[in-house]
């Protein structure tokens, strides 16, 4: 295929759908890819359905991948797409997800990177006891721009949808929201992550503590709907955790607004986390005599 500079490949106003592979199926999961090989091709006004698989292997849920091979021109953008994540069939099965990835080695070109544009991301949490829901991740240099990204809760025992940020993966202006068991994991991510809105409606934060503490960077505003915020810590001694000593662990210009006694977290060596409010800065230190 030619090379398209001014324009790549459009899923303009489609529908697909991608299912997840079967016990009986020697096949993997269906997927749809914007590799960004010979243009920049956009998903558009798309409608993507990713659905979970019914065997125990990540690649055999339905899956939506945008990525480059560094080094490249050009790049994906999620455009204005919707795109559904659902669950696994089983406690054996993974859920349906999404991807934002950068391979290879040299530098990108700065925004020219993966994106999930304008997009909403919809991750649905599993219906049965065990059963992995749907996620969205970034990894590498990737963004989620101005995307809306919204992890549901699961039922019935079921895990939550799941919205993960790793490497030097950006969160641009995008705007998450959490319900019940729903998870924002950036515990993997190697520096803050910035985002326009974060709203909690339940919900899950994984954050990693110590000397490169994964803290969320609001430069929009903190909506807590629920009861509390929970968040859930893990530490490397490594990596400059270290008992006795606060953590910023969240920023935001309207976090005066709230109290401490808001926020939750699991215990560390059994010390229960200590959440304190500095200006605009949500701390968590753990106390040990």
């Amino acid at each position: 295929p030619p090379d398209t500079p001014s324009q790549g490949a459009s899923a303009g106003n489609g529908l697909y759908i991608n299912f997840g592979a079967r016990g009986d199926e020697r096949g993997g999961g269906g997927h749809t890819a914007f590799s960004a090989k010979y243009g920049s091709p956009t998903a558009a006004n798309a409608t993507i359905v990713n659905y979970g698989s019914a065997i125990a292997h990540k690649s055999s849920a339905g899956h939506t991948i945008f990525s480059i091979n560094l080094p490249t021109d050009y790049y994906p953008n999620a455009g204005t797409a919707t795109v559904h994540n659902h669950p696994a069939e089983n406690a054996e099965g993974a859920g349906g997800d999404t991807a934002f990835s950068v391979y290879g080695s040299g530098s990108d070109s700065g925004d020219k990177v993966p994106t999930a544009g304008e997009g909403i991301f919809l991750n649905y949490g599993g219906t049965q006891s065990k059963v992995a829901g749907g996620y969205t991740v970034f990894s590498g240099s990737s963004s989620a721009g101005k995307a809306t990204l919204v992890a549901y809760g699961g039922s019935n025992g079921g895990y939550g949808g799941r919205i993960l940020f790793y490497d030097q993966a950006s969160g641009a202006s995008a705007r998450v929201q959490l319900f019940g068991n729903g998870e924002l994991d950036i515990s993997n991510h190697t520096k803050g992550l910035t985002l326009d809105e974060l709203e909690l409606a339940g919900g899950v934060i994984a954050i990693r503590l110590g000397t490169n503490t994964s803290r969320i960077n609001l430069s929009g505003s903190l909506k807590i709907i629920s009861q509390q915020a929970n968040f859930r810590f893990r530490k490397k001694d490594q990596d400059g955790f270290a008992f006795n000593t606060p953590f910023t662990i969240l920023s935001s210009g309207n976090l005066s607004g709230f109290s401490a006694e808001q926020f939750s977290g699991n215990s560390i060596e059994g010390v229960e986390p200590r959440f304190t409010i500095v200006g605009n800065d949500l701390q968590v230190s753990f106390e040990r005599e």
